[in-house]
């Protein structure tokens, strides 16, 4: 995938190489006052769901599903202001994913499904995306 700039969202982004623990997915953007996720896919599972609640709750939401149930919800105060920049990195590490917002570390995640089945990134709900990058560290 690399580099994709100013993608649309909402929209699934196709992977074309194998994540691997050591690929970093990387989200800039900005946001409003609404809610936004980024959730890394297969076909049919979804390795990571990360949503960051900007209405109500002010909270950041993680979790995964895999043969047909969500994992446990990891649950954290969110970092974002309303209508402002972010930068997101998803790590993805020997047995967790780890969530960092700008520089600093948020949490981890364990995953459910093993890294290679991941086919695309999905952008949904309200955000402006300036970049969407993928790397190996």
């Amino acid at each position: 995938m690399g580099v994709v700039d100013f993608p649309k969202v909402p929209q699934t982004l196709k992977v074309y190489s194998k994540v691997t623990p050591g690929t970093r997915f990387m989200f800039t953007g900005r946001c409003e006052a609404k809610n936004f996720s980024f959730a890394l896919v297969s076909s049919t599972e979804i390795a990571i769901f990360l949503e960051f609640e900007m209405e109500n709750e002010r909270l950041v939401k993680a979790k995964s599903f895999c043969k047909g149930e969500w994992s446990s919800e990891k649950l954290l105060k969110n970092p974002i202001r309303a209508n402002g920049d972010f930068f997101i990195q998803i790590v993805a590490c020997k047995e967790d994913f780890e969530i960092y917002f700008g520089g600093s570390y948020l949490f981890s995640l364990k995953y459910s499904l093993s890294l290679d089945s991941i086919t695309g990134i999905r952008l949904m709900e309200t955000m402006e995306m300036y970049r969407v990058e993928m790397e190996q560290l």
